[in-house]
């Protein structure tokens, strides 16, 4: 019976890291129904085992996944995109050399939103490695001649961002 409560609770971190870290509208749905059914089954496997055993090793493991949940789940949501783009520039590690030598959309990152509304996220190459903010981001989209303006940007390497535009797909 103690390995109830650390089994439940690592369902619950896990569950909650995922949902945190997706921008599907399908996952939120279901994160509305799964998230609190495993917190209630966290919760009831581990006041059994305490009513057991208040002792139990497998009570205060879980007692500290529930409590730890919160923290990975704020970071999974915060760091999802950069863990994502240090695994994808492993694998694209020549790829993104060549086109860091030229200004330019590398390639679509993201997108997410609902009913007509949406944001599009991609990765593009600056070589002059200035538009950590907004507005230089704007400036470095009209040397390009881009249409849609940037709402956000997130500098991810040397001379790469991550840019969003809303409603306007590049």
């Amino acid at each position: 019976m103690t390995r109830a409560p650390i089994i439940s609770s690592a369902a619950f971190l896990l569950a909650s890291i995922y949902f945190s870290a997706s921008r599907d509208f399908g996952d939120f749905v279901y994160s509305l129904a799964i998230v609190p059914a495993l917190l209630l089954l966290s919760l009831l496997c581990i006041g059994i085992a305490a009513y057991m055993d208040w002792r139990s090793r497998g009570v205060k493991i879980g007692l500290l996944i529930l409590l730890a949940t919160p923290i990975f789940a704020v970071a999974s949501f915060r760091l999802h995109d950069n863990i994502r783009f240090v695994l994808w520039s492993a694998v694209h590690a020549r790829d993104l050399d060549r086109v860091t030598r030229q200004d330019g959309v590398i390639t679509a990152w993201d997108s997410w939103g609902m009913a007509g509304s949406g944001n599009d996220a991609y990765l593009v190459s600056d070589v002059s490695d200035g538009s950590r903010t907004v507005a230089a981001a704007e400036q470095w989209r009209k040397r390009m001649r881009l249409n849609c303006p940037i709402v956000a940007t997130e500098r991810m390497a040397a001379r790469i961002y991550m840019v969003t535009t809303y409603n306007c797909p590049l």
